[in-house]
This record gives C-alpha cells, structure tokens and sequence, in this order.
C-alpha cells in the first residue's frame, strides 16, 4: 500500500493528564489519505463518537471520524486544498469517565 496513503498519529497520556500526539502536526501528502490515531496509553480510550473533529474541515473531511475500537480513530482526508486545519482530540480516562482534549493540527500540502 502506498504510504502516503496512511498517516499514523501517537497519541499518549502523560500522568497529569496532559495528551500528545506525534506528531503534533500531521503533515498530509497525496488525496485520499487515512490518518489513523493510535491511543497508546493504558486507562484511557477514545469515546465511541467525537474521537477527532476538525474545525472547519469543509469538503476536505467529508465523513466525521470513526472510532474502530478503545484504542484507534480513523479520519479520512481528501486533501485538495492547501491549508491548515484545527482539529480536537478527545480521550476518556476509563476508571472515571473524565475526557480529556487536546488541539493539534493537520497541514494539507494538497
């Protein structure tokens, strides 16, 4: 398969709650690309719905992301337009229900 047509993205949990995702802007090359999240820390997974929501992807996300199990989220990204893109990560703190977020942000190179 063509590796630009999947981008993967780490996303870890430090102790105090503090998300990152590696990397921490996810440079898309190509159309039709997969970015897959891969939570990577024990006790947290990604909520059923709403995992990662790009603020105004328009017609470049065109279907909202998935969330294929606890520990993965995919999002599919046309990328026809050059630009940069805001997008909200959220995680759940499985023992207590507490959702944590985080604002990255995808670069399209078109």
């Amino acid at each position: 398969m063509d590796s630009n047509k999947i981008k993967q993205v780490a996303v870890t949990v430090s102790e105090t709650g503090q998300i990152t995702c590696t990397p921490s802007q996810a440079v898309i090359k190509g159309s039709n690309v997969l970015l897959t999240f891969n939570l990577l820390t024990a006790d947290y997974a990604f909520p059923s719905t709403g995992a990662v929501v790009v603020a105004s992807g328009g017609s470049q996300f065109p279907y909202p992301c998935w969330t294929v199990d606890a520990n993965t989220a995919v999002l599919f990204d046309v990328n026809t337009v050059v630009a940069d893109y805001n997008y909200t990560i959220t995680v759940v703190q499985i023992d207590s229900s507490d959702r944590l977020h985080m604002d990255p942000s995808i670069r399209n190179e078109g």
